[in-house]
């Protein structure tokens, strides 16, 4: 636990405290991104298992959500997750990360990472601008996949 928990307090260093993004009004920003880099992470020190372990947490935290009927946009203000903020903000917010990995595969992916990093480094981004960045490095079309996950409560599978 500690090893993932410093993990994920490093990866602030890029996700909010670079890449900044409006911790009140959408904390998957940075949240997300920060507990998606802790599967990064063990996948980047060569331990598949743990990464895996990592991914199928954040599934299970988000099914719980789900399973209860307690499912909400990625987008939600924070005030509107109230007993749901953790599997919402950090599981599925991680999760969307994967759907996006998986979408647009493994190198428009790493693109995304370094290109969103670029343009947000020392600013404050929003959803929309992380939409643009990630079209921009997959060259397609991803509204469909941020609206499901980000604006919306449709029963997206889980990655």
């Amino acid at each position: 636990g500690l090893e993932t928990t410093i993990a994920h307090e490093i990866a602030h260093q890029w996700w909010y405290s670079q890449v900044g993004s409006d911790a009140q009004g959408e904390p998957w920003l940075d949240e997300g991104l920060t507990s998606f880099s802790q599967i990064v992470y063990y996948e980047a020190i060569g331990d598949r298992r743990q990464a895996a372990a990592e991914l199928q947490a954040f599934r299970d935290s988000y099914a719980g959500a789900r399973t209860g009927r307690r499912d909400a946009p990625l987008g939600s203000p924070p005030a509107a997750l109230r007993g749901v903020y953790v599997p919402i903000v950090y599981a599925k917010g991680a999760l969307f990360f994967q759907a996006l990995r998986v979408q647009i595969g493994e190198a428009a992916f790493e693109r995304f990472l370094r290109d969103y990093y670029a343009a947000g480094r020392y600013r404050e981004v929003s959803g929309a601008d992380l939409l643009r960045v990630a079209e921009g490095a997959c060259g397609c079309q991803l509204d469909q996949l941020y609206n499901d996950w980000v604006l919306t409560t449709k029963q997206v599978p889980i990655p």
